[in-house]
């Protein structure tokens, strides 16, 4: 499904790069150097047959100081953004997820990048299938409304927050509140990076626990263990199941060894081990969900969240 893009990228070669590798599939891309024309042309896009369906963005083009959710949103008038940075940290790639902003850490290729915009690609056809069905079944006025969602993915610290985004996109669709989002939100995040970090990768957090510098140690054997050959093949499938006004049920599974989920959830789980970073996570997602189960091996988690807070 071929995009109209707008990029802003002050680099030398960046209409080279980003024409060369989009342009071959059909995309319309626009270059700016900087962020100040960006509301002129999104303005007149909309007059357009097909207005601005992705705006990447280059860190380079923002001053420093600036780069936060709240100033990314408000600049670039609600269109999906992929935000490319150099060397964040897992943190702070999550403290940017939002439905609309995507982030990938430079530098780039032409593969990473047709890869990410693929992805957004497919999620922008998707999104527009949900919206005609919702309009559709605002006509028709079912008695149920049951859809699901499936997708598999990498062990790529930035494939965290794609993840999170095509979830949360889908289930904004179909009108999910806010209270139910953000829960989905939570169980999402530490679970998936459970299973990437933990299970895919056999991270230990009691290798890591201490201060900014073994945070920094944490996110560079991270880096390192998802491009070594013995683990990077193996993914995570993330499955989700919508019931209109009743539920969402999730569930995980990672390629990893599993683990003890008795020293998390058990009887004997005491308190050092309970309320460990792993540990802790878990109890999270548990405190703010309505079930959580885990397989005998520990490597596939469901999540069923009842849809309390959802306005008729």
């Amino acid at each position: 499904m071929p995009l109209k893009i707008v990029v802003i990228d002050p680099q030398e070669n960046a209409e080279q790069v980003y024409k060369e590798t989009l342009g071959n599939r059909g995309h319309r891309v626009q270059i700016l150097p900087s962020s100040s024309d960006v509301h002129k042309v999104l303005k007149t896009s909309v007059r357009d047959e097909q207005p601005v369906q992705l705006i990447i963005v280059d860190e380079t083009a923002i001053d420093e100081g600036t780069i936060t959710q709240s100033a990314l949103r408000e600049e670039f008038a609600n269109k999906p953004i992929l935000f490319m940075m150099r060397n964040p940290s897992t943190d702070t790639i999550l403290k940017l997820v939002d439905s609309d902003i995507f982030i990938f850490v430079k530098p780039i290729t032409a593969d990473t990048l047709r890869e990410k915009v693929k992805l957004i690609e497919d999620q922008v056809k998707f999104r527009e299938k949900v919206e005609n069905q919702r309009q559709s079944t605002e006509r028709i006025s079912p008695y149920s409304q049951v859809s699901t969602l499936s997708l598999a993915i990498g062990n790529q610290p930035d494939n965290i927050p794609l993840a999170i985004n095509y979830v949360l996109n889908y289930l904004e669709l179909v009108g999910t509140s806010e209270d139910d989002l953000f829960r989905v939100k939570l169980g999402l995040t530490e679970t998936i990076i459970n299973a990437i970090a933990h299970g895919n990768l056999e991270m230990s957090s009691a290798e890591f626990k201490g201060g900014q510098k073994n945070f920094a140690k944490w996110d560079a054997e991270l880096a390192k263990r998802s491009q070594d050959p013995y683990y990077k093949d193996r993914k995570v499938q993330i499955d989700l199941r919508y019931t209109a006004g009743k539920e969402i049920v999730m569930t995980l599974e990672d390629n990893g060894n599993g683990f003890d989920v008795s020293k998390v959830f058990g009887e004997e789980a005491g308190e050092v081990e309970m309320f460990a970073s792993f540990g802790r996570g878990l109890q999270m997602v548990k405190a703010t969900a309505d079930s959580i189960e885990h397989n005998e091996k520990g490597n596939h988690v469901t999540i069923q969240y009842l849809l309390q807070y959802d306005e008729e």
